[in-house]
């Protein structure tokens, strides 16, 4: 498009401090119907728990549960968790942790200290420790630890508020690519329908993530048509400055 000043297609891996307050739910709850518990096993729809003990079992949260032994990912046996130690780092509770080590949906990963580990809010994937930011367990390059935070964009309506932005004293990142160019003291998310749209005092952005069989890459586009001053989401996919209308980031010609 003639209005888009840069395009950026990265490819990811398929793959204010920290939280307060970190989301340790390993009192027992109740059940959820999926889970039944009998004096032959725990069964999750009807299938049985392998290896579960039904004396000691108990739901955590978020698909999360334990018992004296093991700790489980709904029906799956996550392998050398503590039980004992295990806690959610998030309310989605996709990001958890134990002596051992931090967990996304209740995989292992590799790169992050569990000893320092925490999450920088209760949303998203972003975590720190006492090396680097991660996003999807991945660290971001360049990122300060010191001033490094996550954009909070719950409050607006339109925006889709699975998407993940953060910032520090230098860069603003859409999950762990940077936004080149961007302001980080003046950049805002405006909203979210197919795409994302961002700005700033300089530019206004268009940013996505593309998914394929084989990977999954975010797009950022920066235009230097649009008019950040008076750049605006209207809704359906619309956006709109004081001179153009766009849909989908695609100029429509209406006044």
């Amino acid at each position: 498009y003639s209005y888009v000043d840069s395009y950026e297609s990265v490819t990811l891996p398929s793959q204010e401090t920290g939280n307060k307050e970190e989301k340790n739910n390993v009192t027992k709850k109740e059940l959820p119907s999926e889970y039944k518990i009998k004096s032959d096993g725990v069964y999750i729809n009807g299938h049985i728990l392998s290896g579960a003990d039904s004396k000691t079992f108990q739901y955590i949260d978020n698909n999360y549960a334990k018992d004296a032994m093991h700790v489980y990912y709904w029906e799956r046996t996550i392998l050398d968790a503590d039980p004992m130690t295990f806690k959610l780092l998030t309310d989605n509770g996709l990001l958890a942790k134990d002596k051992n080590h931090v967990y996304i949906a209740g995989v292992i990963t590799k790169n992050i200290d569990p000893a320092t580990a925490v999450s920088l809010d209760t949303r998203t994937l972003y975590i720190k420790d006492k090396n680097n930011i991660y996003s999807e367990g991945m660290p971001i390059q360049g990122a300060d630890l010191q001033s490094f935070k996550v954009i909070d964009i719950s409050s607006n309506k339109f925006v889709n508020v699975s998407l993940e932005f953060a910032k520090d004293s230098l860069h603003v990142y859409f999950y762990d690519d940077v936004i080149n160019g961007a302001d980080p003291a003046s950049f805002v998310v405006l909203g979210s329908d197919e795409y994302a749209y961002a700005k700033d005092n300089n530019h206004v952005y268009c940013i996505y993530k593309c998914y394929d069989p084989k990977s999954k890459y975010s797009v950022i586009i920066t235009s230097n048509i649009a008019d950040p001053k008076t750049f605006e989401v209207v809704a359906g996919g619309y956006t709109k400055d004081a001179t153009h209308v766009w849909f989908n980031f695609e100029e429509t010609g209406a006044n």
